[in-house]
């Protein structure tokens, strides 16, 4: 199953969910699996034709694409400010629930994105979309934490089976070989 949403692990009879992000607190067990943050990135070709902001506040005059979670937008941006965490409140282009068409509309030239560097490192090392404002980015992002990591979510420890133990110690192995392999 394949979500950008949060869904309800045990009720839906999920063995293990990925997700970037701390874990609100709850009874579910919780594997940090690679450091991660997020950025502000848009196209070559955006910035060229839309100008290349230099301040937070001038996203006002910018596409946004912004990422929907249960309908409501993410469109609360954080940046750091003269040393203050300040919320940016940025008004949506294109708006949807699917992070993966984010990433794609921004590498088309929709807008700017805030995305998990995790998803836009080829992009950026392409040469597909360049990072913006990254002195005020620092890792703030529309979540109240500054380290948005990748995630392992379980319900047990002690009720893993071995086959869901083997693919997150395969998927751990392949995910820090994909991050240290741009």
């Amino acid at each position: 199953m394949l979500s950008d949403g949060l869904i309800n692990i045990v009720d839906e009879g999920v063995d293990i969910a990925f997700r970037f992000g701390n874990l609100p607190d709850s009874n579910l067990i919780s594997k940090p699996l690679a450091q991660n943050r997020r950025v502000l990135c848009a196209s070559p070709n955006y910035i060229k034709h839309n100008g290349l902001p230099r301040h937070p506040e001038e996203l006002a005059k910018h596409r946004c694409l912004i990422l929907e979670r249960s309908g409501q937008p993410l469109n609360d941006w954080y940046f750091e400010i003269d040393n203050k965490r300040q919320l940016i409140k940025v008004e949506p282009h294109l708006s949807c629930s699917d992070g993966e068409v984010i990433r794609r509309w921004a590498v088309q030239g929709y807008g700017i994105a805030f995305k998990s560097l995790i998803d836009v490192r080829k992009d950026l090392s392409n040469n597909k979309l360049v990072l913006l404002l990254d002195e005020y980015v620092r890792g703030f992002s529309h979540s109240d934490t500054e380290v948005v990591g990748v995630q392992a979510i379980y319900a047990s420890r002690q009720y893993l089976p071995m086959q869901v133990k083997a693919f997150l110690t395969f998927f751990e192995h392949w995910l820090n070989k994909e991050i240290s392999n741009p």
